[in-house]
């Protein structure tokens, strides 16, 4: 009776300890990637391994992100970063605000993470950065829901509206050079915003990388482009300081 009322004890305290597991944690240094400290929405995505290494063959894996569109979107965690020093590392728990599920309760396995600082908060809006300026890590192959360790290194430079990218039709490869010469960013801080919230809040044309081409006489314009146009998606490319 008394083996059994331990073994009954022991399984109890077992079955509590699984339900209150710790939670899954991420190292993120800041390293060559800015000078100054830094702020922002750092964001850690994963996906597993083998998904991501399902992209273009020969390629190294240059971003994780989330793909909503997709079977297998991926998995994101956040958290606010109000000051972050060069050299300084910051503990990330990755269960406390995450989609779709804590990283604790991910599948154990082989996954690929990467980093990314949200500098402007426009993630939200569309995706990465368009203008530039979000600090990244590489991707980094580690076991999850174990954890590890990342370091922002790299700045996202701003990305060409105007560049021809592998999908574009004949039609937009011959327009975009016409229209680039009148071609503005929509990306600056709002007056009336800012004060409200008490921070900076931001006007940014995120997720198309929208840009807005000025007015011109109707008979120059390119029938592609219109008196106002976005730019399509283009993928960021990643420069090291």
């Amino acid at each position: 009776m008394r083996l059994h009322a331990l073994a009954v004890s022991v399984m109890v305290i077992t079955l509590a300890n699984a339900a209150f597991a710790a939670p899954s944690v991420m190292h993120v240094t800041l390293g060559v990637a800015s000078e100054t400290p830094v702020s922002g929405r750092l964001l850690i995505f994963a996906q597993p391994l083998a998904e991501a290494q399902a992209g273009p063959k020969g390629q190294a894996m240059k971003f994780v992100d989330v793909d909503l569109g997709s079977s297998h979107p991926g998995f994101v965690a956040a958290q606010e970063i109000t000051h972050l020093t060069p050299g300084e590392t910051i503990d990330v728990d990755t269960d406390a605000l995450a989609f779709p599920k804590p990283f604790s309760k991910l599948p154990s396995g082989r996954y690929a993470v990467q980093a990314v600082l949200d500098v402007k908060h426009t993630y939200n809006l569309g995706g990465r950065s368009g203008s530039g300026g979000d600090l990244v890590s590489p991707v980094v192959e580690m076991d999850l829901p174990a954890g590890g360790a990342l370091t922002l290194s790299s700045v996202m430079r701003a990305i060409d509206p105007t560049a021809i990218g592998p999908y574009d039709s004949a039609t937009e490869a011959r327009d975009y050079p016409l229209a680039a010469g009148d071609i503005r960013p929509i990306d600056f801080e709002s007056p009336s915003l800012s004060p409200v919230s008490g921070a900076g809040q931001f006007i940014y044309g995120a997720g198309c990388c929208c840009r807005l081409v000025t007015p011109l006489p109707m008979n120059v314009i390119p029938p592609s482009i219109g008196p106002m146009a976005s730019a399509r998606p283009r993928s960021s490319n990643i420069e090291r300081r």
